[in-house]
């Protein structure tokens, strides 16, 4: 069967709206969402009957419609007594088998002296051969004669280059060195002497080195001294990082506001200090730079 290959020339116009916002709907999904350019259709109560919306694009349902300046829109003015909602949308409309177009509205609310409830919008989608569908944009509440604080109805799609930028966020290192070498005989084997952040999946992939102790510490000691990277904006417990063998011991560390490590609860001299490196979640609150 012969396909249509709808960007290729055909030496006629041959490309429909229809088949462009199918394109549109497949690589940015077929909802209705305001693009981040221009104002973003920024919203101004003026008066008690009028509100302007800034400029914007959005795409319904794979249609692109784009407000290059502000539109001053009328809202009906509320009565005493009563409360109202009423919605902003931009309302897609086909005229016979061609004319598409698309406008800005106001959709009046049923007032009442209960809870307000919104006007029914048409949402049958365009694809299913709708022609006139809306996309609602802003609650606007009335209480008695006075405009609310418009509520927005819309998702804002954030472009690719936002999107590239949070999925390759790159790891972030902190780099350590001993405090003392002779006090702390490092592992023949060695370690990694460092942390690695990985704030987009916010882990900790600890990874340091084992060590046996020649001196006796009786409170927490920075065994790790930072030498480059980034440090925590507070201190963060790391667990357990250390086993003892003799006398089935646990030693656990602190990584500091100021960069060091701390081994808590001290050492004993000939203390053997087996290193596991482990990835743990970065504690809520904590940043990095």
């Amino acid at each position: 069967m012969t396909m249509e290959l709808v960007t290729g020339h055909a030496g006629e116009p041959h490309v429909t709206a229809a088949q462009d916002a199918a394109l549109h709907a497949g690589v940015i999904g077929g909802d209705d969402y305001v693009l981040s350019t221009k104002d973003r259709f920024a919203i101004n109560v003026v008066s008690a009957n009028k509100v302007t919306i800034a400029g914007g694009d959005l795409v319904m349902q794979g249609y692109h419609a784009s407000n290059d300046k502000p539109a001053d829109l009328i809202i009906t003015n509320g009565s005493q007594g009563q409360k109202r909602n009423d919605i902003i949308c931009c309302r897609y409309t086909k005229v016979g088998d061609s004319i598409e177009s698309a406008n800005l509205v106001v959709v009046k609310g049923t007032p009442t002296t209960g809870t307000p409830v919104d006007p029914t919008l048409n949402t049958t989608p365009i694809s299913q051969g709708a022609t006139t569908y809306d996309m609602a944009l802003y609650r606007v509440p009335l209480d008695g004669i006075t405009i609310g604080e418009p509520e927005p109805m819309f998702n804002i799609l954030q472009p690719m280059s936002s999107v590239w930028d949070s999925l390759t966020q790159p790891l972030l290192y902190a780099k350590f060195k001993w405090q003392d070498t002779s006090s702390f005989n490092p592992d023949a084997y060695g370690g990694g002497m460092q942390i690695v952040v990985d704030e987009r999946n916010r882990l900790l992939h600890v990874d340091l080195s084992g060590f046996k102790s020649t001196v006796n510490l009786s409170h927490d000691y920075p065994v790790f001294q930072y030498a480059a990277g980034v440090k925590p904006s507070k201190a963060v417990s790391l667990g357990c990082l250390w086993a003892l063998p003799v006398g089935n011991w646990a030693k656990q560390a602190t990584w500091n506001a100021n960069g060091t490590i701390m081994v808590v609860g001290g050492l004993s001299n000939g203390d053997r200090c087996m290193h596991t490196p482990r990835t743990l979640p970065i504690p809520d609150g904590v940043t990095f730079s």
